[in-house]
């Protein structure tokens, strides 16, 4: 069972919805090379969820490492390039939908994906790696209406994110 006794209110969010259908986790679901997932780091302090400071993350998860990256912009035109990705992830997240991205994200993400990532530790059907913050992973099977994901709680110094990334490759 996925604990997120510690982010209480997230999954009354109505922006994260499908959150709801999270609280069982399956059986962990490795991929057989490295593969970048996108999806959203959800900032938390305390019980407080700061949703407007929502990022776009990208989960590089291969047999025997992972590592968790935000994607931030370096120009405007790229801020609004990560904002309809965003709402692509949301729609995702809430409708199961296919996520689409432009093509150069697609390129960059798959060029990121020969960059190793931290050993990580197998628990159950828990990861755990020590990366730049301690982290921990769960798979999510497919339910009716939401895609299958993975759920990362990564722990910063300043509180935690709690990650859900789309546990299928992005299309053009």
């Amino acid at each position: 069972m996925i604990d997120f006794s510690r982010v209480p209110d997230l999954a009354r969010d109505p922006s994260y919805s499908f959150l709801l259908l999270t609280t069982q986790q399956s059986s962990l679901q490795l991929p057989k090379q490295r593969t970048a997932y996108l999806g959203l780091l959800i900032p938390v302090t305390g019980n407080a969820i700061r949703v407007e400071e929502t990022l776009v993350g990208i989960l590089y998860l291969g047999p025997e490492d992972v590592r968790i990256k935000k994607l931030l912009p370096s120009n405007e035109k790229e801020e609004q390039q990560l904002q309809e990705i965003t709402h692509a992830i949301e729609e995702t997240l809430n409708e199961n939908k296919t996520l689409t991205i432009p093509q150069d994200l697609l390129l960059f993400l798959t060029t990121q994906e020969a960059q190793a990532g931290y050993p990580m530790n197998r628990v159950g059907e828990e990861l755990q790696y020590e990366g730049t913050f301690p982290t921990r992973l769960w798979y999510v099977a497919k339910e009716e209406k939401n895609p299958p994901v993975y759920i990362a709680i990564q722990s910063t110094i300043g509180g935690e994110y709690v990650g859900i990334f789309i546990a299928t490759r992005p299309r053009t």
